[in-house]
């Protein structure tokens, strides 16, 4: 019975200990990553549980990142040169950095859907796909943010530029966190992009000579909202509007819809 007894108090130390360590591996920004395959522990930062991934801003300029146990924070540099003139420069109480008018200069908008397939005039068919924008960064903002700041609309086209008469137009094809996306510069090429777009293509108005191309334009909001309520411009690199349109090919369509079966009966 005495055996037992140190057997069970031996045991209640060692659970003891371990508790004690994990905590104070979170309180201390250490963690070990044995035992712990899916690396999802929480973090004890200043009196607050973070899950795995949480992000907290302390200050305009402090973002800190639970990441298996660790909090990690990086303070963001402000860029020597504002990106405008003195007398542009506004200050902010709320962000880290002196704040320009916003500026949205585009190089090129591509669509990212390989899928082809079959279809025939008077079709309906649903499509998910992707967009890549690519921004001239040396004359964009560094950072541009607000609501129902963008648009893109999505149409049949018989042309490769998406010229001519729009069949199937869907004038706004982004939803409510789509339109707002927030651009922040980064270094390297890495895309701008927006996933799990959807857009219904309704073959109908035309011929299948009128249905060649799926085609997009990426475009500033109707009224957009920026924070701040700082000035915001948008154009394309050059005011070349081409370079916010993008068509793919569509697959093969049938000139004429095959009719049902007919259906006799015998009596």
């Amino acid at each position: 019975m005495e055996r037992k007894g140190r057997v069970i108090l031996i045991g209640w130390l060692f659970a003891a200990l371990r508790i004690g360590f994990l905590t104070y591996a979170q309180d201390s920004g250490s963690s070990s990553s044995s035992g712990n395959p899916d690396r999802t522990k929480p973090c004890s930062f200043r009196r607050q549980l973070l899950v795995h991934q949480q992000e907290v801003r302390i200050d305009p300029c402090t973002l800190c990142t639970c990441n298996n146990g660790r909090t990690s924070c990086i303070m963001e540099q402000c860029p020597s040169e504002g990106g405008c003139p003195p007398w542009e420069v506004v200050i902010i109480p709320e962000e880290c950095c002196p704040q320009c008018p916003y500026k949205m200069v585009v190089e090129n908008t591509n669509i990212l859907y390989e899928e082809t397939f079959e279809f025939s005039e008077g079709f309906t068919k649903r499509i998910r796909f992707a967009l890549d924008v690519e921004v001239d960064k040396r004359q964009s903002s560094r950072i541009v943010r607000g609501t129902n700041l963008w648009k893109l609309s999505a149409w049949i086209s018989p042309n490769e530029d998406g010229s001519g008469q729009k069949f199937s137009l869907e004038d706004q094809v982004f939803n409510y966190s789509g339109a707002e996306q927030e651009y922040i510069k980064k270094r390297g090429s890495r895309p701008w992009q927006w996933h799990e777009l959807r857009y219904t293509m309704n073959f109908q108005g035309g011929t299948c000579d009128d249905y060649k191309y799926f085609c997009v334009k990426f475009d500033e909001a109707d009224e957009p909202n920026s924070t701040y309520e700082l000035d915001f411009t948008f154009r394309p690199v050059d005011d070349d509007e081409a370079r916010l349109i993008d068509c793919v090919p569509l697959g093969e369509c049938n000139y004429e819809r095959e009719a049902p079966a007919e259906i006799r009966y015998e009596i």
